[in-house]
């Protein structure tokens, strides 16, 4: 017997291959332009979220909520940058070393002024508070003249508990001018100026 085979048709070889090529084009070219779209997106949301960075950055820089002043007429505001914003009823700091060009206050620093102010106005004694000397940050000083009175708080550790003997330690005192030692709270103690 013989074996019967059919011809294929140049035509439907050619057919077949053009057909197979239209589908891969189709494929290359759908997914190229996924991927081009996706990248696209992240490109756009990459630059919107670097955008609110620099506007909530702005935001805090011109924040016009001053905390502390500088003898050299620029202030601190709530987000730790430095203004030249005025605000006469700021504590003054004094101790505090600056940078040419300086735009913010060392992020450590800044979180702990920032515990102390906000223990301060815990205990509302940011009226009273007329300067903070921080040039020894271990031997730090509070002056309130409205009392004649000196707290030595000592570092940046336990300010509420420290506050607390401070103001406990100026109502007992009214009308007295000196020193109240809180900077180790096993030994709080009030020396009278003479």
């Amino acid at each position: 017997m013989e074996k019967k085979t059919r011809k294929k048709s140049p035509l439907v070889a050619t057919l077949t291959i053009v057909i197979i090529l239209f589908v891969i084009i189709t494929v290359i070219f759908t997914l190229s332009t996924y991927f081009m779209n996706v990248a696209r997106d992240n490109d756009k949301k990459r630059y919107t979220e670097e955008q609110q960075k620099q506007q909530k950055i702005q935001n805090q820089k011109d924040n016009n909520v001053i905390l502390y002043k500088l003898d050299n007429n620029k202030n601190i505001n709530q987000y730790g940058y430095i203004t030249t914003s005025n605000n006469n009823s700021a504590i003054l700091l004094q101790g505090i070393t600056l940078k040419d060009n300086q735009e913010h206050v060392e992020s450590s620093l800044f979180e702990n002024l920032l515990k102390l102010y906000n223990t301060l106005v815990n205990n509302d004694l940011t009226d009273k508070v007329n300067k903070i000397d921080i040039a020894d940050l271990e031997n730090i000083k509070i002056y309130i003249n409205s009392e004649n009175k000196i707290i030595q708080l000592g570092n940046f550790e336990n300010l509420s508990t420290k506050f607390v003997y401070a103001k406990n330690i100026m109502e007992k005192e009214r009308g007295k001018s000196g020193t109240i030692f809180v900077n180790d709270i096993e030994k709080v103690l009030f020396r009278e100026s003479l």
